[in-house]
């Protein structure tokens, strides 16, 4: 407990890239009294809130629109592949 009547935890979690089972990330967490449970104030010395996570969408952050033409290039791409395999195979078609 600290002079602020926080608790403080040491622990070792998970990294961002690391499975639920074998973390190596230490991390020091301060939580104060709330009533009948304690509330997180800090994460290795950082206030809760105070630096926000980005979201995590697999393009650094970057968000876009979903757009329908890239499946269907993709899907043209495709037939395109198939029917010229089906010609190669029956040329009299």
């Amino acid at each position: 407990m600290t002079e602020e009547n926080a608790l403080v935890i040491e622990l070792v979690t998970q990294g961002p890239n690391e499975p639920q089972c074998c973390g190596t990330k230490r991390e020091m967490r301060d939580y104060l009294p709330d009533g009948n449970t304690f509330r997180l104030i800090a994460v290795d010395d950082v206030p809760v809130g105070a630096n926000p996570t980005p979201p995590r969408t697999g393009n650094l952050g970057v968000t876009r629109e979903a757009s329908a033409a890239p499946l269907a290039l993709l899907l043209g791409a495709l037939a395109l592949i198939l029917t010229a395999r089906n010609v190669s195979r029956h040329p009299s078609i």
